[in-house]
């Protein structure tokens, strides 16, 4: 029910109240499925419920196993990561759970995980690694979207990894028309926090920006040029 409400996009308190509450008691016997999607209707409707999530953060840990990392798994961390909760045991243990299903995680997923541990600055250096192994080979799958969201949570956990950057930097050059003010700004951030110089990106961005700086904000503005 709570994926309906969320879906509707009104916001109705006394209803959500009521079903948290609901969940609350019966949240363990959600199946993997109805975890993530308890979690996906939280994030979405901004709904920073604590007892309910610190509930359902315990009965992902105990159900770790069962919950598919490609799909649910990345669901739930970037539910929780959107939501601004820093759930430690819950990190941690999708981290470990993560890296042995990494092969079948597609680009969305492989960018919305990186960017899920990095917006809470949860660093985990094996995730990271396998994260960059499967990114690489699929780079040219990934949107202006992924490629900014990635970029971003390595240098936000200044995790430089050179021959992923490289390629980054090189489909970025690609599709640089399809940048908007943001991700320019924020891909220029962060090649600029990982020290990581790669003249034909930077040339790029610089054409970029100076086509569309009617449509930058003074933040976009600064991050740019920092």
């Amino acid at each position: 029910m709570a994926w309906a409400v969320s879906n509707e996009g009104k916001v109705h308190l006394t209803l959500l109240n009521s079903i948290a509450a609901q969940s609350i008691e019966r949240l363990y016997e959600f199946d993997a499925q109805g975890l993530s999607t308890t979690a996906w209707s939280l994030a979405t409707l901004g709904m920073r419920h604590t007892p309910l999530l610190d509930v359902l953060a315990a009965a992902a840990v105990a159900r770790i196993d069962e919950i598919d990392a490609a799909q649910g798994l990345s669901n739930i961390v970037w539910s929780f990561a959107r939501l601004a909760v820093e759930n430690k045991p819950l990190f941690t243990a999708s981290a470990a759970a993560s890296v042995p299903w990494m092969s079948s995680l597609c680009p969305q997923a492989l960018a919305n995980t990186s960017w899920s541990f990095a917006s809470i600055l949860f660093e985990d250096r094996p995730l990271f690694d396998a994260l960059s192994s499967q990114a690489l080979p699929l780079l040219a799958q990934f949107s202006q979207q992924h490629l900014t969201n990635t970029v971003w949570a390595y240098a936000k956990v200044e995790y430089c990894n050179r021959p992923l950057l490289a390629a980054m930097a090189a489909s970025a050059v690609n599709s640089i028309d399809k940048f908007p003010a943001q991700g320019v700004a924020n891909s220029a951030w962060a090649f600029a926090k990982l020290l990581y110089v790669d003249f034909p990106f930077l040339d790029a961005i610089a054409c970029r920006a100076q086509a569309s700086l009617m449509d930058y904000s003074l933040q976009n503005l600064a991050m740019t040029a920092w």
